[in-house]
């Protein structure tokens, strides 16, 4: 079985095709794998949260870490 696609080769497209691609390349290798230790309630919130709004424990981790490191930023810049 073959499947056939139609694809526009406007140069619109190709630059959006590439854009996504490099975009999505980088991500992938910018990322490193890493252990830390969780409570169990934190487990099961984490999974919870990740099932309800269909989103990785792995990406609510990164927000988190990313709004958290955001606000401690925050902090030290309002002191100077």
């Amino acid at each position: 079985m073959y499947l056939i696609i139609s694809i526009s080769y406007t140069p619109e497209a190709v630059k959006a095709f590439f854009l996504t691609f490099s975009c999505r390349w980088y991500i992938i290798h910018t990322m490193k794998r890493v252990n830390y230790h969780l409570t169990d309630p934190q487990i099961k919130g984490l999974k919870a949260l990740s099932k309800k709004t269909d989103t990785t424990v792995a990406e609510h981790v990164r927000r988190a870490v990313d709004r958290y490191l955001a606000s401690i930023n925050a902090g030290r810049e309002a002191k100077y």
